[in-house]
């Protein structure tokens, strides 16, 4: 009885392990989990409330990032500032990573008197997170109630240290891009305004006058999925043209790719356009999609389509006859939806 009560014990443990993984790689964010993750923890350890920090070692803070309660009760956590040799206590601890358990009563830890500061009451739990090399942070567990952690609650926290080291890293990376995001919109609504622009889109100069004609006969075409052929001499605005008739279509949210057909090599002119297969040619280290298959969903111009030779010619009727075709070297065909614009 005693051996199917331990089988049963760890059989619990190991299940709420893997909800605490689910719901830690659940969410990017890593605020989302950590109220779920606290209730989950409340099931098998003594906790009130539970707190993740990261340590922004290049600029010397320690940022909560995520607090889980049990209760309503409000609890708040600053951001603080590291000196010097509390930034050497904090590398010295993820270097020798060590689970710290404080009774109520005793004198706490410098490291938990440096994350909470000190006046610190109840019974904490606390675990480092990552290392000094990657995102670094700390796990804390506290509770106030009468029965204090023991040790099988360190053992767990061992065990928990992984996945909010995960959810910490997700969380970093989703900031490091949101970041990257607004800088990335902040020099474009720089770059409109010094242009006295509002939108970043292509403008036909003359579209309200004398090309309104073409303009007319470009939506006319833009809604039917029939190749089109785009005939002008260099520079009199083809691929802009293309471009009108791809947004203006069905392919819009598809990618428009342009192939100048000219400057492709007449022996690899098939490689290019309809890819290969690995080992096909000398050569043909690896699978090679060609433009077609990139173009799948959206718009294919064909610049100088008059260039191309004319047995590739003949494979590209096929494409727009029957909508298919073969990679070099490869035993099935593929079909594609793709616009065709010649020009």
């Amino acid at each position: 009885m005693a051996y199917d009560g331990l089988i049963d014990k760890m059989q619990r443990f190991t299940n709420l392990l893997l909800d605490v993984w689910r719901e830690a790689c659940r969410h990017i964010e890593i605020e989302q989990s950590a109220e779920t993750i606290a209730r989950l923890l409340v099931t098998r350890m003594p906790i009130d409330c539970l707190i993740v920090v990261a340590f922004d070692l290049a600029q010397d803070r320690v940022v909560p990032c995520a607090i889980g309660l049990r209760n309503d009760r409000p609890l708040r956590v600053q951001p603080r500032n590291l000196r010097p040799a509390d930034r050497r206590l904090l590398l010295k601890w993820l270097h020798d990573p060590e689970i710290l358990l404080h009774r109520e009563g005793h004198p706490p830890h410098e490291v938990l008197g440096l994350l909470l500061g000190d006046d610190i009451s109840g019974s904490w739990l606390t675990g480092p997170l990552g290392d000094a090399e990657s995102t670094a942070g700390a796990l804390l567990l506290g509770t106030e109630r009468g029965s204090p952690f023991e040790l099988q609650h360190v053992r767990m926290v061992q065990l928990l240290l992984e996945p909010f080291s995960a959810a910490l890293e997700n969380d970093r990376r989703l900031h490091e891009l949101r970041a990257l995001r607004e800088a990335a919109e902040a020099d474009k609504r720089s770059a409109l305004s010094r242009l006295g622009r509002e939108q970043l889109v292509d403008t036909i100069i003359g579209g309200d006058s004398g090309l309104q004609a073409v303009l007319e006969r470009v939506s006319l075409v833009a809604r039917s999925d029939l190749p089109v052929l785009i005939l002008g001499e260099t520079g009199a605005g083809k691929e802009v043209i293309a471009r009108a008739i791809h947004e203006r279509s069905s392919h819009a949210r598809g990618p428009f790719i342009r192939v100048n057909c000219g400057a492709i090599a007449p022996e690899l002119i098939d490689s290019e356009l309809f890819g290969h297969e690995k080992g096909s040619f000398t050569g043909a280290t690896a699978m090679r999609r060609g433009w077609f298959e990139r173009a799948d969903k959206g718009t294919l111009l064909l610049d100088e389509i008059g260039e191309l030779p004319l047995a590739a010619q003949v494979r590209l009727l096929r494409v727009l006859q029957e909508g298919t075709f073969e990679r070099v070297g490869a035993e099935r065909p593929l079909r594609v939806h793709v616009r065709i614009v010649a020009a």
